[in-house]
């Protein structure tokens, strides 16, 4: 027994008992199993059901344990450091940081070509400073009162899905109907007066710009890394975290590629042009964010498989106790109330 600086005591308590034999059965049947190298998963679907009495026994689980957990901490190489067992779950976030990235570089120079184009690089700051700041502060405040009434995976959702419903509104509606929806041209003003004229004229490019700021907060510091710390355990994060940025670098060069590719195919160098080209980027984003969703159910799947087959094993390692010593090991906790300040 120990007393912590907090005021909690822990207490430990061997019981020696004689375990009925219904448990001595069920331990017997499940080392069974796990010597067979059934695996955890298939006791969980079994739900416990007894074992063959005419199957022998054919290794001992602490031959089988270790046996598996060297496979696991076989890594490829020392500049690779990664076991064969983990390379799926990396290459899956490897690739849905590369989405992230992918999408952020696209966005950044079609805002930057909109606002330049149509309101000139002098309006840049008074777009960041009157519209971006005040966005990105209603952002994370909304973020935080989402927080408190969403699950983790919806919140996900909910913040991704209107990122990419808003580019394709951009391309396949708000483009096409700029010359309805903006405001004539002020007259009379000049110079940076003039500039922040234009943001207000050419509202839809300065939203452009604004989301695509707001994507550049959301998307990898947020979102992705939220993901990556829930489903990456403490002792792969300090090997995958340095790799996911050198596959994530790769994207601005990819991203580069298929624009240049989707510039090409315009007929046309007019604004009709331009809307196609903004069309079928709109389309790939499209496809980009439906593949995040995907990976991110997937990782999330396989990081609840882990932790099922984990607490398996605690199960079964504590069946073993029992069966060969027929002592429980009961640890109890207790915490004093604390005092209310006055």
């Amino acid at each position: 027994m120990n007393i912590s600086p907090e005021g909690k005591i822990n207490a430990k308590v061997d019981v020696d008992i004689e375990p009925p034999e219904t448990v001595k059965e069920m331990a017997t049947d499940a080392l069974d199993k796990m010597d067979r190298g059934l695996g955890a998963a298939h006791l969980i679907g079994s739900g416990g059901a007894a074992a063959d009495d005419s199957t022998t026994q054919t290794s001992t689980p602490s031959t089988s344990s270790s046996s598996s957990s060297s496979k696991s901490t076989v890594q490829i190489s020392s500049k690779f450091p990664i076991s064969p067992a983990e390379l799926p779950h990396f290459a899956l976030m490897s690739i849905m940081m590369f989405l992230f990235i992918y999408v952020f570089t696209t966005v950044r120079d079609t805002k930057d070509t909109l606002v330049v184009s149509n309101c000139g690089a002098e309006a840049i700051p008074f777009l960041k400073l009157y519209a971006v700041m005040p966005c990105a502060t209603a952002f994370i405040v909304v973020y935080s009162k989402m927080s408190n009434v969403l699950g983790k995976r919806a919140l996900f959702y909910a913040t991704l899905a209107p990122f990419f419903v808003f580019y394709l509104g951009f391309a396949w509606v708000l483009f096409p109907m700029r010359e309805r929806l903006h405001f004539p041209a002020a007259a009379g003003a000049t110079g940076a007066g003039n500039a922040a004229m234009n943001l207000l004229r050419y509202w839809s490019f300065s939203l452009f710009f604004v989301v695509s700021e707001l994507w550049a907060s959301a998307g990898v510091p947020l979102l992705f890394w939220q993901c990556a710390n829930d489903v990456t355990p403490m002792s792969q994060a300090k090997r995958f975290y340095p790799l996911f940025a050198v596959t994530g670098n790769l994207a601005p060069i990819f991203s580069g590629k298929i624009m240049s590719f989707v510039i090409s195919l315009q007929k046309t160098n007019d604004d009709i042009g331009f809307g196609s080209t903004l069309k079928t980027l709109s389309v790939i984003k499209a496809a980009v964010g439906i593949c995040i969703v995907a990976i991110y159910q997937r990782v999330y799947a396989m990081a609840e498989e882990r932790d099922r087959k984990e607490r398996t094993e605690q199960s079964l390692s504590t069946i073993r106790g029992i069966q060969k010593s027929g002592k429980v090991e009961i640890t109890m906790k207790f915490e004093k109330p604390k005092k209310k300040l006055t």
